[in-house]
């Protein structure tokens, strides 16, 4: 199978893991309080990366600065906002609304860069934008109308601290 296939191949899994989580995490938050299912969740990633890092990264622990402290922080709490109102509100609205509001996260970035950041935006991202924000609305909603409600509000927030923190990444990790 050559590069090609194998890139599509990957894309096409990481599209359906991504969209399974919605499922899972909606059930999951029947069981559990949204945030301490995160808590639990995170705790172990958390240790798992502390592994990693203690055995493959210890020479670059000396590097990190207050300043890099400071971003990290900043970023961590963008991270927090969007999978808290995520998991919170996958229980007040459907798989669908959550997957296609979080989806418009990435319309979202460019935007964020502009306004907070003042990063210029070409005509090429505007339709982009657009292109991208119908195509996110066909897939989640093929034929039925998009209704909102307290759930559909909170994963908005979540999508808008997603796209502040793919948009602060690119500034402090150019």
């Amino acid at each position: 199978m050559n590069r090609s296939r194998i890139a599509d191949l990957s894309l096409l899994i990481v599209a359906m893991m991504w969209g399974c989580t919605f499922l899972i995490v909606q059930h999951a938050v029947r069981v559990l309080p949204p945030l301490a299912f995160n808590g639990i969740r995170f705790l172990g990633a958390a240790l798992l990366l502390a592994l990693i890092i203690t055995f493959f990264y210890r020479s670059q622990w000396r590097d990190i600065s207050g300043r890099m402290l400071l971003h990290s922080c900043l970023l961590g709490l963008f991270l927090f906002l969007g999978y808290a109102f995520q998991t919170v509100g996958l229980l007040y609205t459907t798989t669908s609304n959550a997957g296609f509001i979080t989806g418009l996260s990435v319309v979202f970035v460019p935007f964020l860069a502009l306004l907070l950041l003042k990063s210029p935006i070409s005509r090429y991202t505007w339709i982009s934008a657009l292109l991208a924000a119908a195509g996110l609305y066909l897939l989640a909603f093929a034929g039925t109308a998009l209704t909102l409600n307290k759930g559909d509000f909170l994963i908005f927030l979540c999508a808008v601290a997603f796209a502040l923190h793919v948009a602060y990444t690119g500034v402090f990790a150019p």
